[in-house]
């Protein structure tokens, strides 16, 4: 068959067809989020999430004692996370440093990771850290641990795919507001 008596017609259902099971294939990526501001007067924090978030909270063992982790989360695809956790820490005589080094190690031993890079500043005049961290070669985290008193914040973006929505995680971490 030659290219000059294909039909037109056909060629237009053909990428009409083509374009639609891309979007089929791809909807929960093409679509924009539908941001939602939380405020947590427990958690004395408010943020924007790119889907309706949900509560949860657990107790679990740290280094030095239980530690009650209460969890605000959004999932506005397979594929992507949106998370802030936060705790009462036990600071034991550490410095802010010591005690975001030992959140950090804790962290990466926890979920089996490689830290890819780490990233130290303050953040509303607290300390905090920045981490991405590769897990087990299938997913990526971004966290940004900040610390106020004996409160310790995690805010968290995972990716199943190892790659990153940078506006959406700039937009997540940027509206974290402690109250």
């Amino acid at each position: 068959m030659r290219w000059s008596k294909i039909n037109p017609r056909l060629i237009a259902q053909i990428t009409i067809f083509v374009v639609l099971a891309y979007v089929v294939a791809h909807y929960d990526e093409i679509l924009p989020y539908k941001w939602e501001t939380y405020q947590s007067p427990e958690g004395r924090f408010a943020a924007k999430f790119p889907a309706t978030p949900v509560v949860s909270s657990e107790s679990t063992e740290g280094p030095a004692a239980n530690v009650f982790a209460h969890t605000v989360s959004a999932t506005p695809n397979r594929e992507t996370a949106f998370a802030v956790a936060w705790s009462d820490v036990e600071r034991s005589g550490r410095s802010d440093d010591e005690l975001l080094d030992d959140v950090r190690d804790g962290a990466l031993k926890h979920v089996h990771g490689n830290l890819i890079e780490e990233k130290r500043m303050r953040v509303q005049g607290h300390p905090a850290r920045e981490l991405r961290v590769e897990v087990r070669g299938e997913a990526l985290l971004i966290c940004r641990m900040i610390l106020i008193e004996n409160r310790l914040y995690q805010l968290i973006f995972s990716s199943r795919r190892l790659r990153e929505d940078r506006r959406s995680v700039q937009k997540f971490f940027d509206s974290f507001r402690a109250m």
